[in-house]
Protein backbone atom coordinates (compact mmCIF):
# COMPACT_ATOMS: atom_id res chain seq x y z
CA UNK A 1 0.00 0.00 0.00
CA UNK A 2 1.34 3.60 -0.99
CA UNK A 3 0.32 6.51 1.39
CA UNK A 4 1.42 9.92 1.07
CA UNK A 5 -0.72 13.00 2.58
CA UNK A 6 -4.30 12.77 2.35
CA UNK A 7 -4.04 10.13 -0.54
CA UNK A 8 -3.46 6.72 -0.83
CA UNK A 9 -3.30 3.50 -3.32
CA UNK A 10 -3.68 0.04 -2.63
CA UNK A 11 -4.20 -3.38 -5.28
CA UNK A 12 -7.41 -4.84 -5.19
CA UNK A 13 -8.20 -7.72 -7.25
CA UNK A 14 -5.34 -6.93 -9.19
CA UNK A 15 -5.62 -3.43 -9.89
CA UNK A 16 -4.23 -0.44 -8.52
CA UNK A 17 -6.66 1.92 -6.90
CA UNK A 18 -6.77 5.32 -5.20
CA UNK A 19 -8.66 5.97 -1.91
CA UNK A 20 -8.77 9.03 0.16
CA UNK A 21 -7.82 9.20 3.72
CA UNK A 22 -9.32 10.80 6.97
CA UNK A 23 -12.26 11.78 5.19
CA UNK A 24 -14.39 14.93 6.72
CA UNK A 25 -17.84 13.99 8.27
CA UNK A 26 -19.60 15.22 4.67
CA UNK A 27 -17.65 12.83 2.34
CA UNK A 28 -19.28 10.00 5.01
CA UNK A 29 -22.19 11.54 5.04
CA UNK A 30 -23.03 13.42 1.69
CA UNK A 31 -26.14 14.18 2.71
CA UNK A 32 -25.42 16.39 5.51
CA UNK A 33 -24.31 18.85 3.09
CA UNK A 34 -27.06 19.07 1.05
CA UNK A 35 -28.81 19.44 4.30
CA UNK A 36 -26.96 22.16 5.21
CA UNK A 37 -27.09 23.90 1.88
CA UNK A 38 -30.84 23.42 2.36
CA UNK A 39 -30.94 24.76 5.79
CA UNK A 40 -29.02 27.77 4.53
CA UNK A 41 -31.24 28.46 1.77
CA UNK A 42 -34.11 28.48 4.18
CA UNK A 43 -32.47 30.77 6.62
CA UNK A 44 -32.52 33.56 3.82
CA UNK A 45 -36.20 33.02 2.84
CA UNK A 46 -37.80 32.80 6.54
CA UNK A 47 -35.22 33.50 8.85
CA UNK A 48 -32.79 31.76 11.33
CA UNK A 49 -35.16 30.20 14.01
CA UNK A 50 -37.12 28.46 11.73
CA UNK A 51 -34.82 27.24 9.62
CA UNK A 52 -32.61 25.69 13.16
CA UNK A 53 -35.38 23.41 13.36
CA UNK A 54 -33.55 20.19 12.15
CA UNK A 55 -31.73 18.36 14.81
CA UNK A 56 -27.71 18.69 15.10
CA UNK A 57 -26.85 15.70 12.67
CA UNK A 58 -29.67 16.50 9.74
CA UNK A 59 -31.61 13.10 10.38
CA UNK A 60 -35.25 13.36 10.81
CA UNK A 61 -35.92 11.07 8.93
CA UNK A 62 -33.78 8.44 10.71
CA UNK A 63 -35.38 10.23 14.17
CA UNK A 64 -38.91 9.46 13.37
CA UNK A 65 -38.16 5.82 12.10
CA UNK A 66 -36.33 4.82 15.42
CA UNK A 67 -39.10 6.59 17.71
CA UNK A 68 -41.65 4.90 15.87
CA UNK A 69 -43.94 2.68 18.68
CA UNK A 70 -43.73 -1.19 16.36
CA UNK A 71 -39.69 0.14 16.02
CA UNK A 72 -39.48 0.47 19.83
CA UNK A 73 -41.35 -2.63 20.42
CA UNK A 74 -39.40 -4.31 18.05
CA UNK A 75 -35.63 -2.82 19.46
CA UNK A 76 -37.28 -3.89 23.16
CA UNK A 77 -36.94 -0.41 24.37
CA UNK A 78 -39.50 -0.64 27.42
CA UNK A 79 -43.00 1.47 27.35
CA UNK A 80 -41.66 4.88 29.05
CA UNK A 81 -37.76 4.94 27.93
CA UNK A 82 -36.98 8.75 26.82
CA UNK A 83 -37.17 8.89 22.74
CA UNK A 84 -34.07 8.31 21.04
CA UNK A 85 -32.10 11.29 20.42
CA UNK A 86 -28.58 11.29 18.60
CA UNK A 87 -27.70 14.57 20.28
CA UNK A 88 -29.28 13.99 23.78
CA UNK A 89 -27.14 15.20 26.33
CA UNK A 90 -25.11 12.23 27.64
CA UNK A 91 -22.83 12.30 30.80
CA UNK A 92 -19.86 10.34 28.65
CA UNK A 93 -16.36 9.93 30.08
CA UNK A 94 -13.17 9.42 27.59
CA UNK A 95 -11.50 5.90 29.28
CA UNK A 96 -8.28 4.47 27.72
CA UNK A 97 -10.07 1.24 27.60
CA UNK A 98 -9.87 -0.30 23.86
CA UNK A 99 -10.71 -3.30 22.40
CA UNK A 100 -8.18 -5.44 24.38
CA UNK A 101 -10.17 -4.08 27.32
CA UNK A 102 -13.95 -5.51 26.38
CA UNK A 103 -11.53 -8.70 25.42
CA UNK A 104 -10.76 -9.03 28.85
CA UNK A 105 -14.02 -8.32 30.60
CA UNK A 106 -16.02 -10.51 28.51
CA UNK A 107 -13.87 -13.41 27.62
CA UNK A 108 -15.66 -16.44 28.60
CA UNK A 109 -19.06 -15.15 28.62
CA UNK A 110 -19.40 -14.33 24.50
CA UNK A 111 -18.54 -15.20 21.62
CA UNK A 112 -17.20 -12.32 19.91
CA UNK A 113 -16.16 -11.07 16.44
CA UNK A 114 -13.57 -8.25 15.67
CA UNK A 115 -13.35 -7.21 11.93
CA UNK A 116 -11.07 -4.68 10.11
CA UNK A 117 -11.47 -3.24 6.80
CA UNK A 118 -7.90 -3.78 5.26
CA UNK A 119 -7.46 -0.18 4.47
CA UNK A 120 -8.86 1.66 7.33
CA UNK A 121 -6.72 4.25 8.04
CA UNK A 122 -8.23 4.93 11.22
CA UNK A 123 -7.65 1.80 13.62
CA UNK A 124 -5.98 -0.30 11.27
CA UNK A 125 -5.36 -4.49 11.23
CA UNK A 126 -2.01 -4.27 11.96
CA UNK A 127 -2.52 -2.47 15.01
CA UNK A 128 -5.54 -4.68 15.46
CA UNK A 129 -3.03 -7.86 15.18
CA UNK A 130 -0.25 -6.25 17.83
CA UNK A 131 -2.90 -6.60 20.89
CA UNK A 132 -4.06 -9.91 19.87
CA UNK A 133 -0.79 -11.01 19.93
CA UNK A 134 0.14 -9.79 23.44
CA UNK A 135 -3.17 -11.93 25.10
CA UNK A 136 -3.30 -15.37 26.27
CA UNK A 137 -5.97 -15.70 22.87
CA UNK A 138 -3.02 -15.89 20.60
CA UNK A 139 -1.73 -19.25 22.12
CA UNK A 140 -5.46 -20.38 21.55
CA UNK A 141 -5.42 -20.61 18.10
CA UNK A 142 -8.60 -22.70 16.90
CA UNK A 143 -8.39 -22.11 13.73
CA UNK A 144 -5.15 -21.13 11.63
CA UNK A 145 -5.19 -17.57 9.30
CA UNK A 146 -7.23 -18.42 6.37
CA UNK A 147 -8.39 -16.40 3.32
CA UNK A 148 -12.23 -16.08 2.46
CA UNK A 149 -14.62 -15.44 -0.54
CA UNK A 150 -18.28 -14.39 -1.60
CA UNK A 151 -20.12 -16.66 -2.87
CA UNK A 152 -19.40 -17.20 -6.50
CA UNK A 153 -16.58 -15.62 -6.58
CA UNK A 154 -12.80 -16.36 -6.53
CA UNK A 155 -11.47 -13.21 -5.60
CA UNK A 156 -10.22 -12.82 -1.68
CA UNK A 157 -12.92 -10.96 0.44
CA UNK A 158 -10.82 -10.88 3.32
CA UNK A 159 -9.05 -13.45 6.02
CA UNK A 160 -9.99 -14.94 8.97
CA UNK A 161 -8.60 -16.17 12.08
CA UNK A 162 -10.43 -17.92 15.09
CA UNK A 163 -9.18 -18.11 18.39
CA UNK A 164 -10.42 -19.41 21.72
CA UNK A 165 -12.50 -16.56 22.79
CA UNK A 166 -12.52 -14.18 19.56
CA UNK A 167 -12.96 -14.72 15.89
CA UNK A 168 -11.01 -12.01 13.86
CA UNK A 169 -12.07 -11.23 10.20
CA UNK A 170 -10.08 -8.63 7.78
CA UNK A 171 -12.62 -7.31 5.04
CA UNK A 172 -10.76 -6.75 1.74
CA UNK A 173 -10.78 -3.02 0.41
CA UNK A 174 -12.82 -1.83 2.90
CA UNK A 175 -11.59 1.32 5.76
CA UNK A 176 -12.77 2.05 8.58
CA UNK A 177 -16.62 1.98 7.80
CA UNK A 178 -16.89 -1.74 6.77
CA UNK A 179 -20.80 -2.16 6.11
CA UNK A 180 -20.81 0.96 3.94
CA UNK A 181 -17.19 0.16 1.92
CA UNK A 182 -18.34 -3.50 1.56
CA UNK A 183 -21.61 -4.40 1.45
CA UNK A 184 -22.30 -8.17 0.37
CA UNK A 185 -18.63 -9.18 2.32
CA UNK A 186 -20.06 -6.99 5.62
CA UNK A 187 -23.60 -8.63 5.06
CA UNK A 188 -22.10 -12.21 4.86
CA UNK A 189 -19.38 -12.08 7.71
CA UNK A 190 -21.87 -10.54 10.21
CA UNK A 191 -24.58 -13.09 9.14
CA UNK A 192 -22.33 -16.55 9.33
CA UNK A 193 -20.66 -15.34 12.31
CA UNK A 194 -24.02 -15.06 13.69
CA UNK A 195 -24.94 -18.90 12.36
CA UNK A 196 -21.55 -19.74 13.83
CA UNK A 197 -20.36 -20.96 10.19
CA UNK A 198 -17.35 -20.36 8.90
CA UNK A 199 -16.73 -17.67 5.88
Amino acid sequence: MYKSGKEAMVTIGGTLRSYKRDYPLSMYTPWTTHHKNKVARKQKMVGVSEANEVDCTYNKALLDYMNQADVRAALHIPVGYAQWAPCADINYTMSTDGSQDVWERLNGKYRMLKFSGDVDSVVGTEGTLGWIKTTKMYQAETKEWRQWTLPGSEEVAGYQWNMEGLDFVTVHGAGHMVPQDKRAAAHRMINEWIKGNDL
